[in-house]
């Protein structure tokens, strides 16, 4: 038989040991939940410049000058702002509608104007990353 003191010691290693996996798996909890919330916003980042991407592939600059006027969060996570040239000479043809492209290369602002016609037909092919890797598109 074991003593009444062996009993309580033993009562508070289990308290001791239940406190630290209760104690650990919420630190886990909460660290899943953040990173949760993190990858989420990382996912629809990723979701916007894709769509800039296919949409340059698709020479359809009006569709992310649109996106970006409609949601500042698309023009803060966009690499480069889309806004029609309002000085370009009238057409009919969608093609050739004249968009002011704003990037930047290291710390100095380019701007240039392009229409859909250049986009679609130079945005497709193969780069090659900064960090190594190609892709293609």
């Amino acid at each position: 038989m074991d003593s009444p003191k062996l009993d309580e010691k033993k009562n508070e290693i289990k308290n001791k040991q239940k406190k630290v996996v209760k104690y650990i798996t919420k630190k886990t909890l909460d660290e899943i939940d953040e990173l949760e919330g993190k990858k989420a916003i990382v996912q629809e980042r990723i979701k916007i410049l894709k769509h800039d991407l296919y949409d340059l592939k698709d020479g359809r600059l009006d569709r992310i000058a649109d996106r970006q006027q409609i949601s500042s969060h698309c023009l803060t996570v966009s690499m480069f702002k889309v806004n029609k040239n309002e000085k370009s000479p009238p057409t009919d043809n969608p093609w050739y509608i004249e968009y002011i492209v704003q990037y930047y290369e290291g710390q100095q602002s380019v701007s240039i104007i392009l229409n859909n016609s250049v986009t679609k037909l130079h945005a497709s092919g193969s780069y090659q990353l900064d960090s190594g890797g190609i892709k293609h598109l």
